[in-house]
Formats: structure tokens, C-alpha cells, sequence
């Protein structure tokens, strides 16, 4: 019975398919699938995915947004094969303690790219992604290996690369709002003109009082009210030479609160830019690009003050590659 059966089901789907290939004849068109190319960037010039040597994943944009994160670094926490740790909600770095993604495990291994520059920190190669909306992502590159040869000594585990929008020709605009518990707002609007692209990003959460606990010292730790704004924009004022600018700022406060009845507070700005100049041809390609990141504390024991502390990382740099042929290979 179970072969009369599975016979059955074969002969159907036999006869499906000859009625659409006859279909397909009669009407003088011959069935094709195909799919859009894939294009990486895992070396310094793009190449097609097939012809790379490397071991890259790539995540589209609709996979990010598939997600549901709001930004590049809450995606990366969730896409497969990374490791992920937060020290504080929305991003926040916590006196110079950051968000970050481990490849392969290994700390510090990775290096951070924007379309090919470096986003790291000179000193402590700590990054802010939390700044990069997902909308505005094109894909993520994500190599997966030692790549110190090809990026140098901070691409000990792998190299990933966050690849922006360009713009396009056709206008269009997006906007959204969001709620939700502990006073969390998170508004953004994104807008595309010929030449350009610009988007805009505030979120807003309510004091938390139970973020973590210190059992040696005896302490809970709470976070104050954190209001949140980021900027990005994607520029083409000529052929073949963009400009890509991220911005964020945030205040926010850290709270211990001892079993004893003590409260220590600091109170944090922080201030993020990225600007990346770049001219990519056939042939040759150069960047100039660079990061400034400026933090500012004020600390508090019992609501009086005791001492204000400011902290500035910045890197920047040039760069530029010519690609060339020898006999014809």
C-alpha cells in the first residue's frame, strides 16, 4: 500500500512539472532561475564571494532588520557565531567600559570597519555601534580568521566590516516610534535625496534601579534617566567619492547603592564623532578617516561632589590602494 502510495505522489509531481515545461515551450519561454551577485569585500578591492579565498558572512539589511534591533550593535549580538557583551543598556559605555562582539572568543581580537575604516579607539580599541541605526545599513561583512597580514596586529580573530547606504537617485523617508516600559522611547527618522542620505535617532529610558550587584562590596547597581541622540549621514557630492559621518551624544548616570546606606553617583556625557572620506575607483582607492570620542564625569558620594574626571580618545589616519595586473593574470 506504502509504495502504490509513494508511486503516486511521484507520477504527480512528474506530470506538474511536464505541463509547466510544455506551457513554457508553447509560449516560446525557456524556464530560468538565477540570483542577484554577491559581492565582499574581504580584501581591499571587492571581489564576487565565489572567487575570495576567506571565509566571509554576510547579513543583508532585511536580515538585520529581521532581528528587530534598533541598532548595528544589537544586531550583531544577534547574529550567529559572535559573542556578545553589555555593560550597560542602549550602548552606554560605563566609564570607559564598552559594548563589544567577540570572534571566534577571543577579546580584543576583532576589528571594527566602516566601510573599510577603522572605528576603534587607538588606546583601549573600544568602538561605539550603538550610534549606527540599521536602516542605514546596506550589510555586514563579517571575516572570520587572522587577517593581521591583510588589516594588521588588531585583526587577530577576524575583521568586520559595516557597510552604509549609499545614496540613491529617488527621494523617500521613513519615520518611526516606539514605546515601551521604564519611560523607553526610541523615535527615528531617515530620509534619501539624490546625492545624499541622512537619518536621526533619539531614545530615552527611565532610571533602572537593579542593573547588577557587587556581593564583595556590597553594593546594587542602578542606572539614572538616559536620554540618547544619534546622527548619520551618507554623502555623494561627486562620482565615485563619499563621505560617511556619525554622531552620538548621551547623558546618563551611574548609581551604587551600598547596604550600609551609602550612594555613590557619577553622572556621564559622552560625545562620538566618526568622519570617513573615501574615493573608491576601478583601480585605485583612498580614505582619510578618523574618530574622536570625549567622555566627561562629575562623582558624587551622598549628593555632594568629589571630583570631575574627562576622558578623550581619538584616532584617525589616511589610506590609500592601488590595484594593477602583471602578464595578464
Amino acid at each position: 500500500m506504502k509504495k502504490k502510495i509513494v508511486v503516486f505522489l511521484m507520477a504527480c509531481v512528474f506530470s506538474q512539472y511536464t505541463l509547466q515545461a510544455e506551457d513554457f515551450s508553447q509560449n516560446g519561454i525557456t524556464p530560468s532561475y538565477t540570483s542577484d551577485e554577491m559581492v565582499v569585500t574581504a580584501t581591499r578591492f571587492p571581489v564576487k564571494e565565489k572567487e575570495s579565498s576567506r571565509f566571509v558572512t554576510v547579513v543583508d539589511s532585511e536580515e538585520l532588520k529581521e532581528t528587530g534591533a534598533t541598532n548595528v550593535m544589537e544586531a550583531l549580538g544577534r547574529v550567529g557565531g559572535l559573542g556578545y557583551k553589555s555593560l550597560a543598556p542602549i550602548g552606554i559605555n560605563k566609564q570607559g567600559m564598552n559594548s563589544a562582539v567577540y570572534v571566534r572568543g577571543i577579546e580584543d581580537g576583532e576589528l571594527i570597519l566602516i566601510n573599510g575604516s577603522p572605528v576603534q579607539q587607538a588606546s583601549s580599541k573600544g568602538y561605539d555601534l550603538s550610534c549606527i541605526p540599521v536602516e542605514q545599513i546596506e550589510r555586514i561583512e563579517v571575516l572570520k580568521g587572522a587577517a593581521s597580514t591583510l588589516y594588521g596586529a588588531d585583526a587577530m580573530a577576524g575583521v568586520i566590516n559595516i557597510v552604509t547606504k549609499k545614496p540613491v537617485s529617488e527621494k523617500r523617508g521613513t519615520a518611526s516610534v516606539e514605546f515601551g516600559n521604564k519611560e523607553w522611547m526610541n523615535h527615528g527618522i531617515s530620509l534619501s535625496l539624490p546625492g545624499i542620505t541622512a537619518g536621526f535617532r533619539y531614545q530615552h529610558l527611565g532610571e533602572l534601579d537593579d542593573v547588577g550587584r557587587q556581593f564583595s562590596k556590597k553594593y546594587t547597581n542602578a542606572l539614572g534617566e538616559t536620554d540618547k541622540y544619534m546622527v548619520n549621514v551618507n554623502a555623494s557630492p561627486f562620482e565615485n567619492t563619499y563621505i560617511d559621518y556619525q554622531y552620538s551624544w548621551y547623558e546618563t548616570a551611574f548609581i551604587d547603592l551600598y547596604d550600609s546606606g551609602k550612594v555613590e553617583r557619577t553622572d556621564q556625557e559622552s560625545s562620538f564623532h566618526f568622519l570617513n572620506l573615501r574615493y573608491e575607483g576601478e583601480r585605485f582607492r583612498g580614505k582619510l578617516f578618523g574618530m574622536h570620542d570625549k567622555r566627561i564625569t562629575e562623582d558624587y558620594v551622598d549628593n555632594v561632589f568629589d571630583e570631575e574626571k574627562e576622558r578623550l580618545n581619538y584616532n584617525y589616519g589616511a589610506e590609500s590602494d592601488y590595484r594593477f595586473t602583471l602578464g595578464g593574470f
